[in-house]
């Protein structure tokens, strides 16, 4: 059934962060979650992953309403990953992904890091292709290798929903491509909050567009990232055209005219302040 949001609002000291959103996201799709700076993408993330209550509406996950679950049963089906998420002191690898671990401890046994954590820690580094930086420090991995194994700690909790927030910040195009390729071939539902449209283009199934706290266009990005839309929320010029290999639209940007500055009428062949032929 995957999540539904049912016209969810979410105010701060009376301003509207999020106004009236209502979509739904099947089982097993990779969202991308789009907007401006300021849409309220963040704030989406954390109402789904029960770390704020809407004022008004509600979240469900696969039929449940999230307010009826306790937070521990929410965070052992809900794994978000906020930028910046690194750990306070510098741990191994594998103690990283541990932490995933922590919403399954036993409260009779009151820790974890047992033969079952491990396992599951060790094949959460597996799905993310982290096996060999198991026993390395976090500080000694590059920017790219952190956000995999922050993934993979988010694995170890055994999620039916992984939460992204802007997981491509920081990091090369390779390992941009490579990290969100690897999201998309775990097979979880997942919602990612990114800036790049191309990227959500080309890895999403579906396209939230959020615009000053509201839900302007929900579908697949065929759909939802024509040059209309994306002149509405962004104030940009674009063309759309087909990947010469995966056939998802590319968006193409114009740049923007500075009605201070207009451009020059080009000079002709003959001119002779240029003394240039063309």
């Amino acid at each position: 059934m995957g999540v539904r949001l049912d016209r969810v609002s979410f105010r701060i000291n009376g301003t509207s962060i999020l106004d009236d959103v209502s979509a739904q996201l099947p089982t097993g799709s990779v969202t991308g979650l789009l907007g401006p700076n300021g849409a309220g993408k963040s704030t989406l993330l954390r109402l789904v992953a029960g770390l704020d209550t809407p004022d008004s509406g509600q979240v469900e996950l696969d039929g449940a309403a999230l307010h009826n679950l306790t937070r521990r049963e929410t965070a052992r089906r809900v794994a978000l990953l906020e930028q910046n998420a690194a750990p306070s002191v510098d741990l191994s690898v594998r103690e990283v992904v541990l932490l995933g671990r922590i919403p399954h401890r036993s409260r009779l046994l009151g820790g974890f890091g047992g033969e079952d954590d491990h396992r599951v820690a060790e094949e959460s580094l597996a799905m993310v292709g982290g096996s060999a930086l198991a026993a390395r420090l976090w500080h000694t991995l590059s920017g790219g290798e952190q956000q995999r194994v922050q993934i993979a700690r988010a694995l170890a909790q055994r999620p039916s929903l992984l939460l992204l927030d802007e997981p491509t910040n920081h990091l090369d195009v390779s390992a941009q491509l490579g990290l969100l390729g690897q999201v998309r071939a775990l097979g979880l539902t997942a919602i990612m909050a990114l800036h790049d449209l191309n990227l959500a283009a080309a890895y999403c199934d579906r396209i939230l567009l959020l615009h000053r706290g509201r839900l302007v266009a929900v579908g697949t990005p065929a759909e939802v990232l024509v040059p209309e839309i994306i002149d509405e929320v962004y104030g940009v010029d674009s063309d759309i055209v087909a990947h010469p290999r995966g056939g998802h639209p590319v968006i193409v940007f114009c740049a923007v005219a500075d009605p201070a500055h207009p451009p020059q009428a080009r000079k002709s062949s003959n001119d002779p302040e240029t003394g240039s032929s063309r």
